[in-house]
């Protein structure tokens, strides 16, 4: 993923400026479910994910 930077004002956001720290978030969700699925073996498809999960699925198996 390449990131280019336009240098022309956003006529529609309050101080004129583009956001680029929402590119980064994209991804991040589905990478957290897939570590989570590696630790644990239990898909999540919720959203959010929360810390208390991983005790759940693991105690769904048991």
């Amino acid at each position: 993923m390449e990131v280019i930077l336009v240098e022309a004002p956003q006529p529609d956001s309050p101080y004129g400026i583009k956001g680029v720290g929402e590119i980064g978030l994209v991804p991040t969700a589905g990478a957290v479910a897939e570590a989570m699925r590696q630790a644990d073996g239990q898909w999540r498809d919720r959203l959010p994910i929360a810390a208390h999960q991983p005790v759940m699925a693991a105690s769904a198996r048991a």
